[in-house]
């Protein structure tokens, strides 16, 4: 495994941790991809604001449960990542997410550290 993230702790990480990493790995192997931030909207405003944003943002696609990365691999395909931290399990929506997805013959994996992503990519690319 890359030096860069042998010190990195599968149970210790909060997902914004894990996703960081997740993002600089991706990015380090030059993979295309994006970030899909869907966590809360409402935060340091009051409800009446949370609600209106939540309404317009809604209007313009945002779905409950959509994972977090979209990753387009360097050598083809596509794939959903969903952060979790070590003990985290997935939202209703989050799983509804998941199967359409599948429905539709799309990846998705649950990641829960970089060494799962380049399980995944190994997985991906045909090196297992």
């Amino acid at each position: 495994m890359n030096e860069a993230f042998a010190n990195i702790k599968k149970m210790n990480l909060e997902e914004e941790a894990i996703q960081r990493a997740i993002v600089q790995y991706l990015e380090i192997k030059k993979h295309y991809f994006y970030s899909i931030p869907n966590e809360a909207i409402g935060a340091g405003k009051n409800k009446q604001q949370a609600v209106a944003r939540g309404h317009k943002l809604k209007l313009m696609g945002r779905r409950a449960g959509v994972a977090d990365l979209h990753v387009y691999w360097r050598f083809g395909g596509d794939s959903y990542l969903e952060v979790k931290r070590f003990n985290g399990i997935q939202s209703k929506s989050q799983k509804a997410f998941e199967a359409e997805m599948k429905s539709r013959g799309v990846k998705y994996f649950i990641v829960r550290s970089v060494e799962d992503v380049i399980e995944i990519e190994n997985k991906l690319r045909g090196n297992k």
